[in-house]
This record gives C-alpha cells, structure tokens and sequence, in this order.
C-alpha cells in the first residue's frame, strides 16, 4: 500500500532530517528478538483490525478510479520497483486531484506539462527510494523481529484509539483531519517509521563517530554562537564648553527630566536626543573611552554617571537604559549538543550514501519512463486542449 511519501523524511535531492535522532534514540516500540510459541510468520500475518495484521507488502492493485468517458484509466500500471507493480493511481493520490484540476484549468497545455512534470518526477523518487529501503529492511527483519514489530504496532494502534474512548471511528475522524485516510494507513506509516528507524540504527549509526578535534573545530566555527556580546542602550549628553556643562549640570539640580535636557543639550547624538545603542563586549564597553566606560559599569538600568569632564575639554553625562547581557557557553557546556549536532550530520550523510547504493542495483523502471507515462495520463485527463 502506497503512502505519503513524508513517512522516511525523504525527498528527490536524498535529504533527510535527522533533528532530534540520535544514535541512543529508542524507536516508538522496539522491534525485538521477542521468543514465540507459535510460527511467527503466520502471526505476523493475524489481525490488528479486523483479523488482519499489517503485511510487508501489497500488491493488489486500488480500486479503480476512472470516470465515465475517460481515454485513459489512472489505474494502469506504469512501472515496477523490486516487481511490484506502480500504479497511476497511487502517484495521482499524492499529487492531488484539485491540484490538477486547478492547474489544468489555469495553465496551457505546454506549461502544464513542465508544471506536473516536476511534482510527478520528486513524488516517484520518492516512491523509489521508500520502496527500496523498505525493501531492504524488510529483508533484515528474523521471524521473532517481524513478530515484535506486529506486536508493536497492535500495541500503537490500541493506544491511539484508547484516546478517543476506544471507538474506532472517532479515531478515524481525528486521522482524517491530519490527511490520513484511516486506521489502516495510520498503522501503516507507523509500521514504515519503525522499519527506517531500525534499519539506521543497524546500517547507519554504527558507523558514526565524531571526534573530540571536530567538536573542538565546530566550537571554534560557530564561537559567535556560544559568545554572544551584550546590548546596551545609553543616553548621552556630552557638551564641548564650560558654559553648557553648566546649564545641563543646573538643570539635572533642578530635578529636571533628563531625557529632556539631553534631547535639548546634547551634541552627541543629537538626531535620537542622545540615545546610544551599541555592542558591548564581556570585557567592556568597546565604544567607550576607558575613563568613561569605568563610570559606566557601576550602574545598574535607570541610573546614571555624575559629571565627567575629560582632558579633551568635553563634558559628558550617560544614563543606562537598556542592558540584555551576554552569553558565554564553555566548550565543556556545549560539548553533547555538538557532539549529537555532528553525529547527525554524519548519519544523513551516511544514509544518503545508502540511499545511492541501493537505487545504483535496485531493481525498478527508471524514473523517467515512469513520469513520462504519468504525465500522459495527466495531460489527458487535466490538461487544457488549448
């Protein structure tokens, strides 16, 4: 059974987000050498709705979807990965009927074909890779493993209908408003979620390994990251003559408001009435001299310096209005986020290797045939004749 080709996190240029999934990660139920009295083949093919359990594979093909009229069926089969058979239908489903329509009814014949194109060749890369991995991991499974993975996934879907007071269409309702058709699809992409996560825990993972030099590396890389300097905002007044000084000294006497005598006196600034924003460094003020900067540091938000009069002649009053401080993360604090940000990079470049050997020798209609195909189908049924 087809599904939507998110489930693995894959896409055509082979990326995969790997956030958040690490070489301890536990899948959501592990698939285990569980001990069974019975054939656990034939257990794995019992029921979880309905008497039936989720099989490895289906290959019979949906139900048909042609409407009355039409030249072409968007059921034929347009290809085969690992000889079972790819059908239009499945291909279309992803790709959206509306979203046809639509672009049937807006675009000419030629820029629908260039349009549908694109999506139809990303979405049977994707078919093809998912396919093929899940191939690949399906072949590692034991019978026991297999048996764990069914017990598994009973386990998932008896929890999730428990949260809709164990009534299984009230589940169905909620799935459906995610864009998930069912219970059974539902169970499905669980089952295909378990499958990835183990078999990158078997083939990817433990080739992972990530030095303490390439921590270091990255730290010192990303240094602006994990050292990040403070911001503060000032209001300076800063006048060059005895006589101003003066005024503004009266002024602050009286009790005046300081932002109206700085808005009013200061020759610094005076486009933004004084206000001075700025980096400031853990070590200091870098914009301030250092006579200066020592008067300032003292004060905490809302205070502010007495009179400085400098060498230059000038005198200056700062008030602090503003102060987010800095931040300073060690290596030895960062170490494990970096570590496990590496080990990720390093897992999806791996498995993208993967991924490249296993579309070099699968065995599957090349793509382009298979889109080619599709898009006929598409052209025949949406596209505009004119």
């Amino acid at each position: 059974m087809w599904t939507r080709t998110w489930i693995i996190s894959l896409s055509i240029g082979w990326t995969l987000a790997m956030s958040g999934c690490g070489k301890d990660d536990k899948v959501v139920a592990p698939i285990i050498d569980q001990p069974t009295e019975r054939d656990a083949s034939a257990l794995y093919t019992e029921s979880i709705n309905a008497g039936e359990a989720p099989e490895l594979v289906k290959d019979t093909a949906p139900a048909t979807a042609n409407r009355a009229g039409d030249a072409y069926t968007v059921d034929a089969m347009v290809g085969q990965i690992n000889g079972k058979p790819v059908y239009a239908s499945a291909i279309f489903d992803e790709l959206g009927e509306e979203s046809l329509i639509n672009r049937g009814n807006r675009l000419s014949s030629g820029q629908f074909r260039r349009d549908v194109r694109v999506d139809l060749t990303n979405i049977v890369n994707a078919h093809v890779t998912s396919n093929l991995i899940l191939a690949e991991a399906e072949a590692e499974l034991t019978p026991q493993q297999q048996f764990g993975l069914y017990q598994a996934l009973k386990k998932e879907r008896e929890k999730f209908v428990s949260g809709f007071l164990g009534v299984d269409a009230l589940a169905e309702e909620a799935l459906q408003k995610q864009g998930i058709k069912d219970l059974e699809q539902y169970v499905e992409e669980k089952r295909q979620e378990m499958l990835i996560r183990h078999y990158k825990q078997r083939k990817v993972w433990p080739k992972v390994f990530v030095t303490r030099r390439q921590i270091e590396r990255y730290y010192e890389q990303h240094l602006d990251e994990y050292q990040k300097p403070g911001k503060l905002v000032l209001r300076i007044i800063r006048v060059t003559s005895s006589a101003k000084a003066n005024a503004v000294q009266d002024a602050l006497a009286a009790g005046e408001d300081y932002k109206s005598i700085a808005e009013q006196h200061t020759e610094a600034r005076r486009s933004t009435g004084g206000v001075w924003d700025f980096v400031a460094r853990l070590e200091s003020f870098d914009a301030l001299p250092d006579d200066v900067d020592e008067k300032v540091r003292p004060l905490s938000v809302g205070q502010r310096t007495e009179r400085i009069d400098r060498e230059d002649g000038s005198s200056w009053w700062l008030k602090l209005e503003s102060y987010e401080p800095g931040e300073n993360v060690t290596l030895t604090d960062a170490y494990l986020n970096i570590e496990r940000i590496l080990q990720n990079r390093q897992a999806s470049k791996l498995f993208v290797e993967q991924i490249d050997e296993l579309r070099e020798g699968g065995n599957y209609t090349p793509v382009p045939q298979m889109v080619d195909a599709l898009l006929e189908i598409a052209v025949n049924r949406y596209a505009s004749t004119q």
